[in-house]
């Protein structure tokens, strides 16, 4: 939880924060999974689609507390034009994500009853 918590609070580089949380581990590492479990070639199964569901509710979680640790930055170290675009790109990943979510939640937890 240390480490959630300087995220929110802006205490690591805006590159660390958008670069490595935002892109590297929300953008490639969590979306590699929901499209390996999403595409499942046997078709769905319970426990594939409990990990969809984990995984779109950690990258909702993360994809907001990314956006509170950009907006940190800029509130405590003062708005540069990285930061504002950086901001500005994090809104538009969380409003992305939460669209995602909307779409596929209700035909997953569907999926999780009847199967």
């Amino acid at each position: 939880m240390g480490v959630l918590k300087k995220l929110a609070n802006g205490e690591f580089s805006l590159a660390a924060i958008f670069w490595g949380f935002g892109w590297l581990i929300n953008g490639v590492l969590l979306t590699s999974l929901l499209r390996l479990f999403l595409f499942n070639v046997y078709g769905p199964t319970k426990l594939s689609a409990s990990i969809l569901l984990v995984i779109i509710v950690i990258k909702v979680f993360l994809s907001i507390i990314i956006c509170m640790g950009i907006y940190s930055i800029i509130k405590n170290k003062g708005k540069t034009f990285w930061s504002v675009v950086a901001l500005v790109l994090q809104i538009l990943t969380v409003l992305v994500t939460l669209l995602f979510a909307v779409k596929f939640v209700p035909s997953i937890l569907k999926a999780l009853i009847f199967l």
